[in-house]
C-alpha cells in the first residue's frame, strides 16, 4: 500500500511500517444514496472486488 501523503514534509508526523504478515487492509465504497454507480465506478469496483472473488455488482 502507497502512503496517501508525503509525510516528509511535517516535522510532526511519524511513519512506521507494519511488517506484520497477518496485517490486513479494509476497503469500502461509499454511494450517495438512492444513487446507482455508472459504468466506470461499477468497473472500477469491480476491479477491487474481484480480487477477493467478490463479484457484488
Amino acid at each position: 500500500m502507497d502512503k496517501l501523503t508525503h509525510i516528509e514534509e511535517f516535522g510532526n508526523i511519524y511513519s512506521m511500517p507494519i511488517d506484520e504478515p497477518t496485517a490486513f487492509w479494509d476497503a469500502g465504497f461509499i454511494v450517495k444514496k438512492d444513487s446507482k454507480p455508472n459504468k466506470a465506478a461499477k468497473k472500477f469496483m469491480n476491479y477491487f472486488l474481484n480480487k477477493y472473488n467478490k463479484d457484488m455488482i
